[in-house]
């Protein structure tokens, strides 16, 4: 019974003390940090990030009092007055889930625990411009506006102007960002700040302007406008008066001179004939006709200026070669820049020239090559040909013997033939005369060796082999005798 008794009254002092420890919550951050007593009462604070700033944590943190647990969080956004719309929550278990909505699951993550709780923006647009609150057990809230800021950028600025003394100047500079840029002006031959309109007083006055725009964020924006009294034409005149072209080239020669306003130009030859109005002088291909003295006249309101050159034109066949290329030398400043089409077709037919001649000696060179080894081959070829088969390459006869004389008509005898058709054998060859000479081998295969006797020796032998007397043995026999060749 005293269990029944006592149980309500335990039950009682748990809510009591759960409605005490619910009266009041500490917010610490975003700073200042505060007491939330009522769930309405929520304040705001401020925060200001780059647009395209990248893994932007929004942190709000918190002290739980005793008795106090994080049971349930939400993150939502509102957009200026309009209802706040729920981006994701955490549960009890501290697991998250961010919604699909209007691509909240791919621009933001959320984390809570019993300390704090974080939105972080994986990428700052302009989108994110807006109002975003935690909400800690659907009673406790606290509110981060969120401020994009944009660096500024000029939109619009005063064009150049000239002015003259007593004239009042006003310049205009417009740009956008957020916060909303600041704008000031500063003469920079003095680096003075300068407020607008302006008096113009004299030449103290006359240079650029800077228009700068600043509001915190990114780099400043600057742009510049210049201001100038009226000036006469004052040419830049060249180095050089004259020009020196060869006839067939072409050139480009400057015309240059400062004013204010810009003033236009005109190019006159010799006899007073306009040539261009551009401002340089153009000549393409020269000839002798456009040999002379042509002017450049530059005029603005307050004046004219001009200057004159020589042009002379040189024949190609008078011109001598000199040690330095044209292409190489130095130009001066506003010559004419001049180009040759013979010297072109020179380098081009030298190198055709050239080019045929190693051509010609590499052929050459690749054809001897092969006929020598073709050559070789073939000696070699018939070299092994000859020694494997020299038996059978032996002439059945040579003549050994020349004419006596020098008589067309030949006596049976003046020429001895060997008969060597079977010379493997050892026994002598058989010797004859023929009553009719026969005619000598133009071209006998050669072979490589060949051990002879000199068949006079054998001629009219005995059976022995004994050499009998020849009375009319002609002694210039060693004199005209040949080898088998």
């Amino acid at each position: 019974m005293t269990l029944i008794v006592y149980f309500p009254s335990l039950l009682l002092g748990i809510f009591i003390h759960q409605q005490e420890a619910d009266a009041v919550f500490m917010w610490v951050a975003p700073p200042p940090a505060w007491n939330q007593t009522a769930s309405a009462d929520i304040q705001t604070a401020v925060v200001r990030v780059l647009n395209g700033s990248t893994n932007v944590r929004l942190n709000w943190n918190y002290v739980l009092l005793d008795g106090q647990s994080l049971r349930y969080t939400v993150f939502s956004i509102r957009y200026g007055v309009s209802d706040p719309v729920v981006v994701g929550d955490v549960d009890v278990n501290g697991n998250p889930t961010v919604y699909e909505e209007n691509d909240y699951s791919t621009r933001f993550t959320i984390s809570s625990s019993s300390v704090f709780s974080t939105l972080t923006i994986n990428t700052v647009t302009e989108k994110e411009n807006a109002t975003f609150q935690c909400k800690i057990n659907a009673k406790w809230a606290y509110n981060i506006r969120l401020e994009v800021a944009v660096p500024p950028e000029i939109t619009h600025i005063s064009d150049d102007r000239t002015v003259n003394n007593g004239d009042v100047v006003s310049l205009l500079c417009n740009a956008d960002g957020y916060p909303a840029p600041n704008i000031t002006w500063t003469r920079l031959s003095d680096d003075s700040v300068v407020t607008f309109p302006l008096t113009i007083t004299g030449k103290k006055d006359e240079g650029a302007y800077r228009c700068t725009a600043r509001n915190g964020y990114g780099s400043p924006a600057l742009r510049d406008v210049f201001l100038t009294f009226p000036n006469p034409p004052e040419i830049i005149k060249p180095k050089t008066v004259t020009w020196k072209i060869t006839s067939g080239e072409s050139a480009f020669i400057k015309c240059h001179a400062n004013g204010n306003p810009s003033p236009q130009y005109v190019w006159r030859n010799a006899a007073g004939r306009v040539v261009t109005t551009d401002k340089h002088l153009r000549l393409h291909k020269v000839n002798d006709g456009h040999g002379g003295n042509y002017t450049c006249t530059a005029t603005n309101i307050m004046g004219s200026a001009n200057f004159t050159i020589l042009v002379k034109i040189a024949s190609t066949t008078s011109r001598k070669p000199t040690a330095s290329s044209p292409t190489t030398r130095d130009t001066p400043e506003n010559e004419a820049r001049t180009t040759t089409s013979a010297d072109s077709a020179w380098i081009i037919m030298g190198a055709a020239v050239g080019g045929a001649l190693v051509l010609v000696i590499i052929v050459a060179l690749v054809v001897w090559w092969m006929r020598r080894d073709t050559t070789s081959g073939k000696e070699a070829k018939e070299g092994d040909h000859l020694q494997e088969g020299a038996d059978q390459n032996i002439p059945h006869y040579a003549v050994v013997q020349k004419p006596q004389n020098g008589k067309k008509k030949r006596r049976p005898g003046e020429v001895l033939y060997a008969d060597l058709e079977n010379s493997s054998r050892q026994e002598m060859p058989t010797v004859t005369t023929s009553e009719n000479p026969l005619p000598p081998i133009k071209k006998p295969t050669p072979y490589v060796k060949t051990d002879y006797a000199e068949i006079t020796h054998f001629i009219k032998a005995d059976v022995n082999g004994v050499q009998a007397p020849d009375a009319n043995a002609n002694n210039s026999w060693n004199e005209n005798r040949e080898t088998i060749m």
